[in-house]
């Protein structure tokens, strides 16, 4: 007589839902690793070429403009939402920016390594 008590069932469904969700991001978490490290690197290098940029773009404002601009398009591209099916979200979507979620996901975690990489720059200035 096997008897099957709600808690051991609660339990059960937590459990195989935890497997799936790690099962799912295993797969993606180096590749978002890599994709973080990378835009701190991209960052310690921007902070390196910097004088350069200077001598080619006749005002700072230009290469912050240019930042600005790739940091909302990133998060434009990781957090509004799609439209659900055949209905409208309350953002427009870019057109240049339709993407899959895996695509996304790389462009977010490279966009918070830069921003990681500007931060530690600036200590190193401030020091």
């Amino acid at each position: 007589m096997a008897t099957n008590f709600r808690l051991e069932t609660i339990l059960r469904q937590a459990s195989l839902l935890l497997q799936r969700q790690i099962g799912r991001s295993r797969l993606s978490f180096s590749a978002v690793l890599f994709s973080l490290l990378l835009g701190f690197v991209a960052a310690n290098l921007f902070g390196t070429a910097l004088g350069m940029l200077r001598k080619a773009a006749s005002w700072d404002g230009m290469i912050l403009l240019g930042l600005v601009v790739l940091i909302e398009a990133t998060n434009h591209l990781a957090y509004c939402p799609p439209s659900a099916q055949g209905g409208t979200s309350e953002v427009a979507p870019l057109p240049l920016l339709t993407r899959p979620i895996a695509a996304s996901r790389l462009a977010n975690s490279f966009k918070v390594g830069v921003l990681l990489g500007f931060f530690v720059e600036a200590f190193k200035v401030g020091s």
